[in-house]
C-alpha cells in the first residue's frame, strides 16, 4: 500500500502534496514543484461533487461518520483552493 500519492488519483488512498502544503506558505510547499501542485489543484477542483462537497477516500464505519468526515474533507478542500487563489473573492 502506498501512503504518498505523487499523481492525482481519485480511486487511490494516500496523502498527496496538498496535504503537506495546504497553503503556498506551508513549510512543505518547497518540497514540490509548481507543476505537481497545479496538477493536484486541478484534480481537487474536478473532484467537487454536484452537491458542492467532496467525497471521502475511505469506507467509514457508519453513514453518520461519512457525513461528518465529508464535511471536514469539503472544508479542507475549500481552504486549500482559497489559499492557492482558486476561489473567487
Amino acid at each position: 500500500m502506498t501512503l504518498y500519492q505523487e499523481e492525482p488519483d481519485a480511486d487511490a488512498y494516500g496523502l498527496g502534496p496538498l496535504e503537506f502544503a495546504p497553503t503556498p506558505t506551508s513549510l512543505g510547499r518547497s518540497w514540490f514543484d509548481d507543476d505537481l501542485i497545479e496538477r493536484h489543484l486541478d484534480h481537487l477542483e474536478q473532484q467537487q461533487r454536484p452537491d458542492g462537497g467532496w467525497s471521502i477516500a475511505w469506507e467509514p464505519p457508519s453513514e453518520a461518520s461519512r457525513c461528518d468526515w465529508r464535511g471536514m474533507v469539503t472544508i479542507h478542500a475549500l481552504r486549500v483552493l482559497q489559499a492557492y487563489g482558486r476561489l473567487p473573492g
